[in-house]
């Protein structure tokens, strides 16, 4: 689903959930700013592109009557919350992804907190990473705009050297312990790689904030945070800026 967002007169940042689609957007494109992720979503992946189709085709074959707009959640599988209870893996991401949130804000704001039970292994390996590497959290669920595009940052930290980076949560699966590792891609990059440059503009800092992703296997809790090189970082800015490019001129905007 496309995401759209809009900077009012105060400077505030607001998801614009009566748009949808880039046509509405094109109603009012000087209000209405495509997220990064949307604009990212040009970018082609045969494989997936064809897997997703497959995939698709299948599960409406096997349950005809399962309701049309259930099918794209459908595609991505479900599985054991640690309940045992199956739910869609957007779904699974999400509530990881609240609970991470929940003790970042809590580490913040200097009050105890524990993870609910059964979901400690998805959120303690990335606690432990912050104190043992001596981080500080400045902000949560941050959002970020420019007169071309907005997002929101997961996370925003000051490392122990006193420098701002940004870090943004991923759950993928691993095949094999310690694959997590292997799961990050070019487009996690380039979706951070932008937030970062519009962060380093609004605040007038004097560097640009490098980026991490945190990948956690949905199965095993398995962490790991991936710094992105100053190479691969401006590499994926420029990727973005090609995304941003195409779309806007594929849309009108």
């Amino acid at each position: 689903m496309s995401h759209f967002y809009e900077k009012l007169d105060s400077g505030e940042i607001i998801l614009r959930d009566d748009v949808t689609t880039a046509p509405q957007a094109r109603k009012d494109p000087q209000r209405c700013l495509s997220s990064v992720t949307t604009k990212l979503h040009v970018l082609p992946n045969d494989f997936l592109d064809i897997w997703r189709i497959k995939e698709a085709a299948k599960i409406a074959r096997d349950d005809l009557d399962i309701p049309l707009d259930e099918i794209p959640k459908e595609v991505w599988g479900r599985r054991a919350n640690p309940a045992g209870v199956m739910i869609h893996s957007s779904d699974f991401g999400t509530t990881v992804h609240n609970h991470l949130e929940d003790a970042c804000n809590a580490l913040k704001n200097g009050v105890d907190h524990n993870a609910p039970e059964g979901w400690e292994k998805y959120v303690d390996p990335f606690m432990l990473h912050l104190f043992a590497n001596c981080i500080e959290v400045l902000e949560c669920e941050f959002m970020v705009a420019d007169h071309r595009t907005a997002g929101t940052i997961d996370l925003i930290v000051k490392g122990s050297d006193g420098l701002i980076e940004l870090m943004d949560f991923k759950t993928r699966v691993g095949k094999a312990p310690g694959d997590i590792k292997t799961k990050a891609y070019d487009k996690d990059a380039a979706q951070m790689a932008v937030e970062a440059e519009i962060y380093m503009n609004d605040l007038s800092l004097s560097y640009l904030p490098r980026i991490n992703s945190v990948l956690i296997d949905c199965i095993t809790g398995e962490t790991h945070v991936k710094k992105w090189t100053v190479k691969a970082q401006a590499k994926g800015l420029n990727m973005f800026n090609y995304c941003s490019d195409f779309y806007d001129a594929h849309y009108g905007l």
